[in-house]
């Protein structure tokens, strides 16, 4: 199933940013000019803070041992608190349409096109801009993401 990945910053909850990450592709999340949804002013995000991704069991996230961790629908993941493994690896967290995966001061959420108006024309690892009318330009949201 494809989906969208829409990144909103608590700061001003009105900077919304929309990716359409392709299956099988790994989507990072992080400071690093490299990132695919660069989070560049916000310190308590890492250079590679998560990462996420459809693999043979679905969509998933998974802390890149970021010094904040991430919360999935509220659970912290990763960091310094969050919750891990017996072996004190961090766990590939399930995703679902409608899960949110907190990142620093931004929130990301797991849309299934199918069920909202944003599906735009392709499907590619960049940003999608102008696939809601209701989303407002972008160049105030972080310069990146």
């Amino acid at each position: 199933m494809p989906v969208r990945l829409r990144v909103v910053s608590d700061r001003d909850p009105n900077a919304i940013r929309t990716f359409s990450p392709l299956p099988g592709v790994p989507f990072v999340v992080g400071r690093d000019d490299n990132a695919d949804c660069v989070l560049e002013e916000d310190p308590k995000v890492s250079r590679r803070h998560c990462q996420i991704e459809k693999g043979s069991g679905g969509w998933a996230v998974r802390d890149l041992g970021s010094t904040n961790g991430i919360r999935v629908n509220g659970i912290a993941y990763g960091g310094k608190n969050g919750k891990r493994e017996a072996d004190g690896s961090v766990p590939v967290v399930p995703l679902k349409p409608g899960d949110s995966v907190a990142v620093g001061g931004s929130t990301i959420f797991l849309i299934d096109p199918t069920l909202h108006d944003t599906t735009p024309d392709e499907t590619s690892s960049r940003p999608v801009t102008g696939s809601d009318p209701g989303l407002k330009p972008l160049d105030h949201f972080y310069a990146a993401c």
